[in-house]
């Protein structure tokens, strides 16, 4: 379902999944800016404003539907 959506808005596209004895692994293209893990971990205490968080709940929840209509 990942590979089928690639491309879409708010997926990052998969260029490669497979598995190796007991681990899969996933290469994806770039993501610029990184994960949204480490964008929240370097704000050091600060919290994003109210915009900022609405556009990543809908940008987050843009990727899911993609993935969801499949």
């Amino acid at each position: 379902i990942w590979q089928s959506v690639s491309g879409m808005p708010n997926v990052i596209s998969i260029i490669e999944a497979d598995q190796f004895e007991d681990y899969v692994y996933v290469v994806s293209e770039y993501a610029d800016g990184g994960s949204l893990e480490k964008q929240i971990s370097e704000r050091t205490g600060r919290n994003f404003s109210v915009e900022e968080t609405i556009n990543i709940a809908l940008e987050v929840l843009s990727g899911l539907n993609s993935l969801h209509q499949m």
